[in-house]
């Protein structure tokens, strides 16, 4: 209940005034690339590395959420669930969500891929 309560709350919380980005190909578990070769990090979360102990897992559940997909993403400095830069290790941060309005670092969460890092949030989830 609380974990629905959270994808709720975080939901709501991404901006109206967000970015479509198209998926072009999955990273790993909290990493993707978008048209135009951009890397986007998935702001708030932290999920294990592709080599790590549950990195394959991660990495696979994120690309059958979002492969393919057109989100809606805005970066931590228009997003009211995240903190922090706008860019990390060359990658643009943002918080996204899918076309059904779900956003995918808290379905992360609440699937056990990844966890939340509160260092990287406005607000406890």
């Amino acid at each position: 209940m609380r974990t629905a309560i959270a994808i709720v709350l975080i939901a709501l919380a991404l901006p109206a005034a967000a970015d479509e980005i198209r998926v072009t190909r999955i990273i790993d578990g909290d990493t993707f690339e978008a048209d135009g070769g951009a890397r986007i990090r998935l702001c708030g979360i932290d999920a294990p590395e592709k080599r790590e102990n549950g990195g394959s897992a991660a990495t696979e559940f994120l690309r059958s959420i979002i492969a393919g997909q057109a989100l809606t993403c805005a970066p931590p400095s228009r997003s009211r669930l995240c903190k922090g830069p706008d860019r990390s290790y060359g990658r643009k941060v943002m918080q996204c969500r899918l076309p059904d309005g779900r956003d995918i670092s808290a379905l992360m969460v609440s699937v056990g891929h990844a966890r939340w890092a509160p260092k990287y949030l406005r607000q406890a989830p």
